[in-house]
């Protein structure tokens, strides 16, 4: 038995392809939304090795073992923030800010407050150093860093937007903060250093003069 397709056939053909079609798209919307609801897995992983991948726990936080960083993003241990003072004195002597440390800190302000009657230019310096202590005879080696002036009675306070990064520099595997101060007094000033800790451990300096008083230089 021999079929014959006829116009009626291929023009009754065609339309239900179209309804199918047009069924179809009112449907899939539907049918994403429905998905998107359920979930679906995903995997992040490394594509060199497989078996570093990232995944979402119970409570829907995505989580990655060790440190994830790239341009602007990075998750680490949370830091450790500082803020304390240290005194200089203007009569261009040299002044230890801190002991000698090994870690990273990222510094994000500095505040000078002068309460000296002399106006004064303090520069601080980076030496290196071998050990915990800040010796001054590494003063060939040291790395200057910037300078404040300040006139007498007055404060400057510089906020920094990008943190000013200090680590060890050659010549040793610590390093200390020593400020020179021009001036004719010999009365102590105040620097209040801020940031955080970017690696490594830092203890903050105790100072044994309470801000706002006067010391004279021993």
């Amino acid at each position: 038995m021999t079929g014959r397709i006829t116009k009626q056939r291929l023009v009754l053909a065609g339309l239900l392809v179209l309804a199918g079609v047009g069924l179809a798209s009112l449907l899939s919307p539907l049918i994403g939304t429905a998905l998107a609801n359920v979930g679906q897995v995903v995997n992040i992983s490394d594509h060199s090795a497989s078996a570093y991948f990232a995944k979402v726990d119970s409570n829907g936080a995505l989580k990655t073992v060790g440190t994830v960083s790239g341009g602007n993003v990075s998750i680490s241990a949370p830091q450790t923030a500082f803020n304390f003072p240290a005194t200089s004195y203007p009569d261009g002597g040299a002044t230890i800010q801190f002991g000698a440390t090994n870690a990273t800190l990222a510094f994000t302000g500095f505040r000078v407050s002068n309460q000296s009657s002399v106006s004064t230019t303090m520069s601080i310096y980076q030496y290196p150093e071998t050990s915990p202590s800040c010796d001054l005879s590494t003063s060939t080696e040291r790395k200057f860093l910037g300078q404040f002036s300040v006139p007498a009675g007055q404060t400057v306070d510089e906020q920094l937007t990008t943190p000013q990064i200090v680590k060890p520099i050659p010549g040793g595997s610590y390093w200390c903060f020593v400020t020179f101060a021009s001036g004719g007094g010999g009365t102590a000033f105040y620097t209040n250093y801020s940031g955080y800790v970017a690696s490594g451990s830092f203890t903050p300096p105790f100072s044994k003069t309470a801000p706002g008083a006067l010391a004279a230089r021993r």
